[in-house]
């Protein structure tokens, strides 16, 4: 038997040595012939499942961020402020709408990589309300296994877990690319990679 690591699905996958050799058979031909036709692709290296895994936009380039989910339809400068963790210098916010969802990367202004993701609006569809707050974190590919370190009737924070900051809130759609406070359902999904 040989032991092979599956990044993707973060596990150890145990085959019989004549399987392993034609697993790396095909996983070489994908890679050295993509557009073969034999019906395996190869993924880019920006490739995320965006919705599955909010935390593959952290540490992305805006070209790499863009890539994924489209153009943004607001850039804006981000001021210095010491409540957006890694960003104490500033930098740039850019604002995507992609499949039902807006979400904000935050990119800091010297490494010029995202730093924080916000998801601002369609989460509400999902109807998580917040006693079950991990539960839509799991949905979204962030695994936490504690109560929140503070929690309102509109919102739960994680100052640092695993070197992130979490913050999820209520909140529902006003209008395009406007959202309002409170309502009864999580709207609101902000992740920032603590320095």
């Amino acid at each position: 038997m040989h032991t092979i690591f599956a990044p993707k699905e973060n596990h150890l996958v145990a085959l019989p040595k004549n399987h392993s050799r034609l697993l790396l058979v095909l996983l070489l031909s994908a890679l050295i012939l993509p557009s073969s036709g034999c019906g395996v692709k190869a993924e880019s290296s920006t490739s995320v499942p965006v919705m599955s895994n909010l935390l593959g936009l952290i540490g992305l380039s805006s070209e790499d961020a863009d890539s994924i989910l489209g153009e943004p339809f607001k850039t804006e400068e981000t001021p210095i402020q010491e409540s957006v963790p890694k960003l104490p210098s500033g930098g740039e916010r850019r604002d995507y709408e992609y499949e039902g969802y807006d979400i904000s990367l935050l990119f800091d202004k010297e490494e010029k990589v995202s730093k924080a993701v916000f998801v601002w609006g369609g989460l509400a569809t999902q109807e998580y309300m917040l006693d079950d707050a991990t539960g839509l974190l799991d949905t979204l590919g962030v695994h936490v296994s504690s109560a929140a370190d503070f929690a309102t009737d509109e919102g739960v924070t994680w100052y640092d877990y695993n070197g992130f900051q979490i913050y999820m809130a209520l909140g529902h759609k006003t209008g395009e690319h406007q959202y309002a406070r409170g309502g009864t359902h999580i709207d609101r999904v902000y992740i920032a990679q603590l320095p």
